[in-house]
């Protein structure tokens, strides 16, 4: 009976690491629609750029204070640690960034500017640069330069192609397309109407946007890669996200939702919104503890950590006179409904209600079951051969 136990212990600690695996950022245990203090970065900066790639986190670029940096930091949120890598060859903020195919895509943003009023951005130098991080060999290479230059960049990748925003436009957004095998730019239907600091995320195939402080703060515009054309979603709260950022979850452990982060001059305040691209419905979240602004977000297993930024504070115009305290904070919000297991494959049952919203059809997610039923035949497996050598080794 004694030798039972050590045998049952196997086989739990078995089966334990195997549903571990299925999410191991998560395996501590977390409650939905909650915050939580991670650890911070080992340089604080504003203005950078963050993007998950194979379950790490890289924090790119940004500024301290009036001085623009290349930093290069790899955040793992399973050992909630930090390391330092090679930095951006050229130092610059508020670029696009995009992860494909184990590079990192810098593209665009700010090298310098000049102060005038009190106010800097809007005499800010903007460059042209399209630069290549390698995360396996830690280096970096130019590609081909791109055909304008901007800053508050949105980036991301659909079907192998790099999708470029112009995310600081006053009414009308252009769009270019990179194509990273051939290395070259191809412009593509600009966005209708654009707002200074929008926001952007990707959900099944469709890049939405939404967000910025101008007029059509509130606006929901779809974009189809596929068809090059630009539809409209409902109208959501009115809310001045330029400063702020956006993240998706995927429906894997979370429901599919974009949650849109910024700050609420109203109430000093940085507020959480959620927009579902299936029943085109907002709703609003917790809001995030620390107020903040220019700060990056990045998604790992449909859990959001928000990274960096900078203190606000105002001298009665949109400036920045002081250059405020920059942070090297790292927060991690627990998306509504999480649970550290995979969630069912569902058909949506609402549909958006505007007949020009263009339909973002969840797309099931397969490579989870396979995982799930995987790792359930080789703990049952396991669990049967130890079973098997323990009675065929005991004592008649």
């Amino acid at each position: 009976m004694n030798k039972l136990i050590p045998l049952s212990l196997l086989v739990f600690f078995v089966t334990g690491s195997f549903v571990m695996a299925f999410n191991p950022v998560l395996a501590e245990g977390v409650a939905e629609n909650s915050w939580n203090t991670k650890t911070p970065m080992s340089y604080a900066r504003s203005d950078l750029g963050v993007v998950a790639v194979e379950g790490k986190i890289y924090a790119i670029g940004g500024r301290i204070s009036n001085a623009f940096v290349g930093t290069n930091e790899q955040y793992d949120p399973v050992s909630n640690t930090w390391l330092t890598l090679k930095s951006m060859p050229t130092p610059r903020s508020n670029f696009g960034i995009v992860a494909y195919e184990g590079k990192i895509y810098c593209i665009g943003g700010t090298v310098d500017f000049t102060i005038h009023d009190n106010v800097w951005w809007d005499i800010a130098i903007a460059c042209d640069v399209n630069e290549v991080y390698d995360i396996v060999t830690d280096s970096w290479s130019t590609k081909a330069v791109t055909p304008f230059t901007w800053q508050y960049i949105q980036a991301h990748v659909v079907d192998g192609n790099i999708f470029v925003i112009d995310g600081a436009a006053g009414m009308v957004g252009e769009l270019y397309m990179y194509d990273p095998v051939a290395d070259q730019w191809i412009q593509k239907a600009s966005l209708p109407v654009s707002n200074y600091g929008l926001v952007s995320v990707v959900v099944d195939d469709k890049i939405i946007v939404t967000g910025g402080i101008d007029t059509y703060v509130n606006e929901v515009r779809i974009y189809d890669p596929k068809t090059d054309v630009w539809s409209k979603g409902k109208f959501g709260p009115s809310i001045p996200v330029s400063a702020g950022g956006a993240g998706a979850t995927t429906g894997c452990y979370a429901p599919k939702k974009i949650y849109v982060i910024g700050y609420w001059s109203s109430d000093d305040s940085v507020i959480n919104l959620v927009y579902d691209p299936v029943s085109d419905v907002w709703s609003t979240a917790k809001n995030m503890p620390k107020v903040r602004i220019s700060f990056g977000i990045a998604v790992v297993d449909d859990i959001l950590y928000v990274i960096g930024g900078h203190a606000i504070t105002y001298n009665g115009t949109l400036g920045e006179p002081s250059f405020p305290e920059v942070y090297s904070r790292n927060e991690q919000y627990i998306p509504i409904g999480y649970q550290s297991t995979l969630l069912p494959v569902t058909s949506p049952s609402v549909t958006p209600t505007q007949s020009d919203v263009s339909v973002v059809e969840p797309e099931p997610k397969s490579y989870s079951i396979y995982l799930f039923v995987v790792a359930l035949v080789l703990t049952v497996g396991i669990t049967i051969a130890g079973l098997f050598f323990y009675f065929k080794k005991r004592p008649t």
